[in-house]
């Protein structure tokens, strides 16, 4: 939707802009995101710079030629029987981003010296024009054609200066404020020196808040920020902030688009929370404290069963939304088949039924997307109004059963090919990217991290790797190093990876001793796991002061299968056991108004709610996709090579072992990464158990100052390696961002 009388303008504008105020220390956004509460001004600004030595500069920029414009006052422009606002707009645009820039009180000292400058931009028109035309003077700065030719508009703009330069370290933390970094931190307040390195609490809230303030990367920024005018992808590895990005995205469509129908759609329905809070947040901030409205909405892919009971809100989904639309039974496939058919067997039966499926949405966000599909996929394209805005988010070596998610022309096929067809490469008009890769992990510690690469793959394990990359390009593409010698074409050859510190820069690395993030207990029964792992967590609340909810038990492992008679090991049994034992703990050692009920099993609640307040969430992996916590423990972990996928398909020869095996050495990579700081891997068993004795050498490994992973290159016929780069995809982007 094109702004009334920009035009051209407004990008012409841009682009001498970027030319004439481009600086170490200078930020440039195209249509920044932000709306008034008391609709002072209808559109976003055209353009915003915050500026080291110029300060805040706001811009409006009107196409008009001096033969448009019939009078001029500070309040109301007449152009051609029609009123514009542009002055009364662009002073009360700088307002806004300047309360939101000063704002926090890490920023409020700059309120009283950083310089404001609002300008109305007239590329089209001269200053001899405009004196002839024989206009009252106004009350601001109107910019002319040749003002903004690039030798002049520094000059200009310095003229109206009426503030004091900022330091490098406040710009860059108004730069953080702008880019909503203080968003992605705590809301706790900024920890003291004296207690910071005093409890794994401190250390959290310091790594989360006090440390520094934190900021979206300049990538991030990028991707949060731009509505592209046709599909996008973005490919990153865990931790990368993909979910935090694409809500990010989804508050910045609706401040700008608020008439848009808007959809953002995921798999883990324990999501549901983490969600609706991010969108909210951003959202309350864009828009200066407005909550997000009808026409945003967060569905699960699913939705359910109306035969189902439970208020309607818990049956929304989109599948069941575009079939209802559709004029198609939803879930009909349950009636005509034995169990319970696939989301991809609901979306084909959409798309091959009699009725097409109607366009209904603007645009569709689709996190987790190494989850679906390409059936749901076409059926999300096939629901969208042109220009197709369909946005996917999926992470590289966390598919389900692959370590890349399929390839655009995989998911759509022949079908949405050719000229007029789906195309991944490059960019769109404008230069905005339509594929991204992100290799930067901020969730996760580096040790935790590559603990997780390397047991999730097998890297030593004893009879061979199970899934793994296989060319230098692709471990880059998820922020390693390989080494010099490191030749993946010599099958059998020696290979080093190493994670560069700068793309795993967790800040409690710096404040803590190689090892102490990622530990393991080997226990000699189910009992003693039990009690070890719950007497941790209560020493976690007890004498480490983290909340409960700050707390995540991950079982891995068989959810109701296990080669032990007594069936005492099967996951589920597992978390009801650690749930009754952390009761029991919490009631004799805790001082609490609800001691007993320490402990949250989200499957004996509502199926959309993963935490609670003041309570210890245990999960299976399942629901703990998607969700992170200060302090992980993994439990089980001597179960991962046994699997109910082994037992029912393999012995019914419907899967490979390899496949099977990728499969179950998923959960505790999943699991693992859930960790935004500790993380704490238990067994029953010792190193004679073969998955125990790789958790104890891997541990070994990366537990040291410059951790590196060897292994021996496989033959990449056995593996689903393949990150299949994009070589149109920037690896560098320019610090002016463009929305």
């Amino acid at each position: 939707m094109e702004k009334p009388g920009r035009g051209e303008a407004q990008w012409e504008v841009w682009q001498n802009i970027k030319r004439s105020l481009s600086t170490d220390w200078a930020a440039g956004y195209y249509n920044y995101p932000i709306r008034d509460a008391h609709n002072r001004f209808e559109h976003v600004p055209d353009i915003f710079v915050l500026h080291a030595d110029l300060g805040i500069l706001v811009f409006t920029c009107r196409r008009y030629t001096i033969d448009d414009i019939d009078t001029v006052t500070n309040e109301r422009w007449e152009i051609s029987g029609d009123a514009d606002y542009p002055l009364s707009e662009v002073v009360n645009q700088l307002a806004r981003i300047h309360s939101q820039i000063t704002g926090i009180p890490e920023t409020m000292s700059l309120a009283g010296k950083i310089s404001r400058i609002a300008a109305v931009a007239l590329p089209n028109i001269t200053h001899e024009e405009w004196a002839d035309a024989d206009f009252p003077e106004v009350n601001g700065l109107i910019l002319f054609e040749s003002d903004l030719q690039n030798s002049n508009l520094y000059e200009r703009l310095e003229e109206e200066k009426d503030g004091e330069s900022i330091t490098e370290d406040e710009f860059k933390t108004a730069r953080r404020r702008i880019n909503q970094g203080d968003i992605l931190s705590s809301n706790r307040e900024p920890i003291s020196e004296d207690e910071l390195l005093h409890t794994k609490k401190s250390l959290y809230r310091a790594a989360t808040w006090g440390f520094d303030l934190r900021e979206q990367d300049k990538q991030q920024e990028q991707i949060g920020l731009h509505i592209p005018p046709g599909p996008q992808q973005i490919r990153g590895i865990a931790g990368s902030g993909k979910t935090t990005i694409m809500a990010k995205k989804a508050a910045v469509m609706h401040t700008q688009r608020p008439e848009w129908d808007i959809v953002f759609t995921f798999n883990t329905r324990s999501l549901y929370q983490t969600i609706r809070k991010a969108i909210g947040r951003f959202y309350n901030d864009l828009s200066d404290g407005e909550e997000f409205g009808d026409n945003l909405r967060v569905w699960h892919a699913w939705g359910q069963d109306p035969s189902r009971t439970g208020p309607d809100e818990q049956h929304k989904g989109l599948y069941r939304e575009i079939a209802k639309r559709a004029g198609i039974s939803p879930y009909r496939l349950i009636h005509q088949t034995p169990g319970n058919p696939s989301l991809e067997a609901h979306c084909r039966d959409l798309l091959e039924a009699d009725e097409d499926i109607p366009q209904l949405y603007d645009a569709i966000l689709i996190d987790e997307a190494q989850d679906f599909g390409p059936n749901f996929y076409r059926m999300c394209y096939e629901a969208l109004k042109e220009p197709k805005r369909l946005i996917w988010a999926y992470d590289e070596a966390q598919s389900l059963s692959k370590l890349s998610a399929p390839s655009p022309k995989t998911i759509f096929g022949d079908e949405y090919s050719g000229d007029d067809g789906i195309d991944m490469s490059g960019f769109y008009e404008g230069g905005i990217t339509k594929s991204f890769v992100m290799r930067q992990s901020y969730r996760t510690p580096r040790e935790v991290l590559m603990a997780g690469h390397a047991l999730g793959m097998g890297l030593y394990r004893d009879d061979g790797i199970v899934n793994t990359l296989t060319t230098k390009d692709d471990w880059r593409a998820i922020g390693y190093e390989v080494g010099e010698n490191s030749n993946f074409s010599d099958i059998g050859s020696e290979i080093r990876i190493r994670r560069n510190r700068d793309l795993s820069p967790h800040p409690l690395q710096s404040h803590v001793e190689p090892g102490e993030l990622i530990e393991k207990s080997f226990c000699d029964s189910f009992e003693a796991e039990i009690e070890k792992v719950s007497q941790q967590v209560i020493n976690d609340i007890e004498e480490e002061e983290l909340d409960p909810e700050q707390i995540l038990v991950v079982c891995v492992g068989p959810y109701d299968y296990s080669s032990e008679p007594s069936n005492e090991t099967a996951r589920n049994v597992r978390a009801a056991r650690i749930a009754s034992k952390l009761n029991s703990l919490g009631e004799d050692r805790l001082e609490r108004d609800d001691s007993h009920n320490l402990a949250h099993i989200p499957t004996s609640g509502s199926r959309d709610e993963f935490w609670q307040e003041d309570r210890v969430t245990i999960s299976g992996i399942n629901r703990a996709k998607g969700n992170e916590a200060a302090s992980v423990y993994i439990v089980g972990s001597e179960q991962i090579p046994k699997s109910n996928w082994e037992r029912v398909l393999i012995e019914n020869n419907n899967l490979l072992w390899r496949d099977n095996y990728a499969q179950v050495r998923n959960e505790i990579f999943v699991g693992i990464t859930r960790s935004e700081g500790w993380c704490h891997i238990s067994g029953v068993g010792d190193t004679e158990n073969d998955f125990l004795r790789e958790v104890d050498e891997v541990l070994s490994i990366v537990s040291t100052d410059e951790p590196e992973l060897v292994f021996a290159a496989p033959n990449p016929k056995d593996m689903d390696g393949n990150i299949s780069l994009d070589d149109s995809v920037p690896r560098e982007i320019d610090y002016f961002s463009e929305s």
